[in-house]
């Protein structure tokens, strides 16, 4: 009666298993395979997006997973091959981040390491954790406890019997290392190798939070199903996302140790020594301070009110509605003038993701500077970061004085191209005007918040410009890309010859850059003016040849300009 009752609560959890694996894994790649039919997948599968993405992801995998690997072999033999006291304690703070959401650790790099980090301005630092190494950082903080706790319980249960005959035979250390150990290991490790690797390429919270403009496969389907809702693209996606772990289910079906026998291990006989111990106890305390502290640095904002301040802008409410689109579909006026259409706003506010607002005030004063019914736009001050070079902080002072102007039409003559100076790195502007001047222009590769700055100006409104709203924001651009920068500027000046014809652009960067040099020379930094003069040269090259740009070839067009995808369209 026993064995009776044994055999059917054994059925009835077998078939519970069954319907669980049917509704929830049988069925979604059944209406995967359904979603695939009804796209081109050749299409998909060669376009450059796709492919791009593809090979972001395999290189940051391929990283990833060694470094995890690496590190979870080292400690994972630091925990079970030392006299390290509290291991269990130890073992379970290095698995802690496999319990945290992957999205969770790449916010935790952003506190840290973002260009307004906690260790970022504490340690004055000028790099970015935005792109490849970002992603292999936060990928092997999520992934490598998995790898850590397959390794730890292999090393566990490996049978000491092996060692001590071998020390017996008086076979050296590093002998039984080669011939022992690393036999042993061979199999597990293949397997802890393709479960990490799955890990890592499926993942998307890390790529998200600090992928930047680095693209990986896990992202793009993201944006295809939950930006475009382009369901059968990222059916075609989500297959090959899979394909990581159908091999490594087949590995693992194929490659079992066959029969049923069964013996004793003697556990390991851990030796004392005092070099073994400490150089353990210090790896080990290092990887536990740089596991915990990306997560703690997260929990932690939890409790701050203001970072890097107040984040509630004067009591306004905070509903709002996200809307996604992908790189494709980006464009500089395009783009925002999606977000007008989705408002429903008397006044609308564009500000990029690199600027930072100075106090809580920005937004009052920049809808103070709009009180004037003929004022169609209002922009910000822009201020320099504290890592700013000295030469993009002079600029900001040239281009964002500290007093407030208001200019028109009959600005021109005085103030020249300046007087259609607008910027949408934080700027308000007015909608009824906006809607009646007809928006930015779509494409536009530069220079749309300019281009309507003058439409709004030779119709009769004006152009504030608010010194009291401020906003943090500076570049500490390369050659290069100054270079391509203003290729693109002069680009979007020849396909506009009625907003810049017979207005000397020139004139302004020559002035910029006399003023920069006496600037520089005032703060007894005579040594910083051959590079300005280098930059300034580079940057007049770009220009030029942005000028002539319909002469030039098309892949030297796109090589020289900043926006590549502008001329795919």
């Amino acid at each position: 009666m026993q064995k009776r009752r044994t055999w059917k609560a054994r059925a009835v959890v077998k078939a519970s298993l069954l319907v669980f694996l049917i509704i929830a894994v049988l069925a979604p790649l059944i209406c995967l395979l359904f979603s695939i039919g009804s796209v081109d997948v050749g299409s998909i599968v060669g376009s450059r997006q796709f492919l791009e993405s593809l090979k972001n992801s395999v290189l940051v995998t391929l990283t990833a997973t060694a470094v995890s690997l690496v590190l979870a072999l080292v400690l994972a033999w630091c925990i079970a091959r030392s006299g390290l006291g509290k291991k269990g304690a130890l073992s379970q703070l290095l698995s802690l981040p496999m319990l945290i959401p992957s999205i969770s650790h790449g916010m935790g790099l952003i506190v840290l390491f973002g260009a307004n980090g906690v260790l970022t301005n504490l340690l004055g630092l000028n790099t970015s954790i935005y792109g490849f190494w970002g992603i292999v950082i936060g990928s092997v903080m999520y992934s490598f406890p998995v790898a850590f706790l397959m390794l730890l319980d292999v090393f566990q249960y490996e049978d000491y019997t092996v060692y001590e005959s071998a020390q017996v035979l008086g076979i050296p250390k590093i002998r039984q290392f080669l011939s022992i150990t690393l036999p042993y290991l061979r199999k597990p490790m293949i397997s802890v190798m393709f479960a990490t690797f799955t890990l890592i390429f499926t993942d998307y919270g890390v790529p998200l939070m600090v992928g930047g403009k680095f693209m990986t496969l896990p992202v793009y389907m993201y944006n295809e199903v939950i930006g475009l809702m382009n369901f059968g693209k990222g059916a075609v996606v989500g297959l090959f996302l899979l394909m990581p772990a159908v091999v490594a289910f087949l590995f693992d079906l194929f490659n079992k140790d066959s029969g049923n026998a069964s013996f004793t291990v003697r556990s390991f006989e851990i030796k004392k020594s005092h070099k073994r111990d400490f150089v353990c106890r210090v790896l080990v305390g290092v990887a536990v301070v740089l596991v915990l502290l990306p997560i703690v640095s997260f929990a932690l904002l939890t409790f701050v009110e203001k970072y890097p301040i107040e984040q509630s802008l004067c009591g306004l409410p905070c509903e709002y509605t996200l809307y996604h689109i992908s790189k494709e579909m980006f464009d500089h006026g395009g783009t925002r003038m999606c977000g007008v259409k989705h408002s429903d706003a008397d006044i609308v506010i564009f500000m990029t993701q690199d600027a930072v607002p100075a106090d809580k005030n920005l937004v009052a004063n920049l809808v103070k500077g709009l009180e004037e019914k003929d004022t169609a736009v209002c922009y910000a001050r822009q201020l320099p970061n504290e890592n700013c070079r000295i030469v993009e902080r002079y600029t900001r002072s040239f281009n964002y004085p500290d007093e407030s102007r208001k200019k028109g039409k009959a600005d021109i003559e005085e103030m020249g191209i300046k007087t259609f100076f607008c910027s949408d790195v934080c700027a308000a502007y007015r909608v009824d005007l906006f809607h009646k001047l007809g928006g930015f222009e779509s494409p536009v590769i530069f220079n749309e918040d300019m281009f309507f700055a003058a439409k709004a100006v030779f119709a009769g409104y004006y152009v504030k410009y608010e010194a009291e709203a401020k906003v943090i924001h500076s570049h500490n651009y390369t050659v290069r890309q100054q270079f391509h920068r203003n290729f693109d500027m002069a680009v979007s000046q020849v396909e506009h010859p009625e907003v810049f014809e017979g207005i000397k652009s020139e004139s302004e960067g020559i002035r910029l850059v006399k003023q920069t040099a006496g600037h520089l020379l005032k703060q007894r930094k005579i040594y910083l003016v051959p590079k300005l003069v280098y930059q300034s040269g580079c940057k007049y090259l770009g220009y030029r040849m942005g000028k002539m740009y319909k002469k030039l070839p098309y892949k030297v067009v796109k090589w020289c300009s900043m926006s590549p995808r502008y001329w795919e369209k």
